[in-house]
This record gives C-alpha cells, sequence and structure tokens, in this order.
C-alpha cells in the first residue's frame, strides 16, 4: 500500500514536470497593460556577445532567433529585486536585474538577430508591461508591494502575417517555459 502511494505521487510529479509548460500557460495568463521603449544595441560587448552566437549558429528562421535569444538572456543575466540596471547594454556587464531588464534584454537580443537576416524583416519584438491572471484573477490586486505592481513580457510580431509568440523571458530562465499565454 505505502508502496502504491509513493509511486502514485512520483508519477504525478514526473507528469507535471513534463506538462509543466501547458499546465502553465492554462492557469496563467497575460494581459498588457502597457510598452516599454525598446533599446538599441551599442556596447561593444553586447555586440560581441550576439555576434559570436551569429557566426555558430544558423538562424535561419523566427523560431530559432527566439530560441537563441532565450539561451543568451538565460546564460547572462540573474534575476534580483534589488535596484538594477535594465538598459541590456549595461546588463551585458552588471548581469542582476528584474523582469523588465529580462524584458528589454531579450527583446534587444532577439531584434538584433531579426535586422541581421533580411528574410525575417517584417518581425518586431517589443517589450510589453502586463499583469497576470491566476485562473481568471488579477494577482497583482493582492500583492502590495509596489515591485510586484506588474509584470514585463515581450511580443514577437510578423507585422504582414500577424503572428506572434509571447515570450516571458524571467519565467524561462526559472520554469523553462518558453511561451506564455495571452488574455
Amino acid at each position: 500500500m505505502k508502496f502504491k502511494k509513493i509511486y502514485i505521487l512520483s508519477s504525478l510529479i514526473v507528469l507535471l514536470f513534463i506538462f509543466k509548460a501547458s499546465i502553465y500557460r492554462a492557469i496563467i495568463k497575460y494581459e498588457v497593460v502597457g510598452s516599454r521603449k525598446g533599446y538599441e544595441v551599442k556596447d561593444e560587448n553586447l555586440i560581441n556577445f550576439i555576434e559570436k552566437e551569429l557566426i555558430e549558429d544558423d538562424l535561419i528562421d523566427i523560431e530559432s532567433i527566439l530560441k537563441k535569444s532565450r539561451v543568451l538572456t538565460n546564460e547572462k543575466l540573474h534575476f534580483t529585486s534589488s535596484k538594477c540596471d535594465i538598459d541590456p547594454n549595461k546588463l551585458i556587464t552588471s548581469e542582476y536585474t528584474h523582469c523588465i531588464g529580462y524584458a528589454l534584454f531579450f527583446e534587444t537580443i532577439c531584434n538584433y538577430m531579426i535586422k541581421k537576416n533580411p528574410l525575417l524583416k517584417d518581425w518586431k519584438a517589443t517589450t510589453r508591461i502586463g499583469e497576470l491572471y491566476f485562473f481568471g484573477i488579477n494577482i497583482h490586486n493582492y500583492i502590495e508591494s509596489p515591485f510586484f505592481k506588474d509584470h514585463d513580457f515581450v511580443i514577437i510580431e510578423n507585422a504582414k502575417t500577424g503572428q506572434k509568440f509571447f515570450i516571458d523571458p524571467t519565467v524561462s530562465d526559472y520554469l523553462s517555459i518558453d511561451t506564455v499565454s495571452v488574455r
């Protein structure tokens, strides 16, 4: 009997891990409440960081650029709730930031790679200010800390087709969830 309970519990944990992205997208929804001005890549260290990856990888479609942007963001940044930089040109060396910096860093890398590939000229990444809904309930109404008044994520959109990808770089880094859902 004890073995059966352990087996069931272990199986549930494995299933939750396997389907965590689908479960997250089903119960957590993002709603856009604003946008942030993006940054251009100016810092030589940031340029070299991105260019090294462009030489090593064949980034021929938007999915490969999104994946590489997630990998680079996750590799370089570390989360902090302290006062920090949000400018990607500074984050390349400071490395500690919160959701705003994560989103802006991801957006900047993504747009740089898109500009380098003329086949993808219709795509653009933009950082959005959002609120999170858990089973349809706005969780920000229950958090008093000004730090948690909203949460930034990135929308990558094709201007011609309207196709969109929704990515939360902070959640990608800490939960390995590639895309999120928007209300």
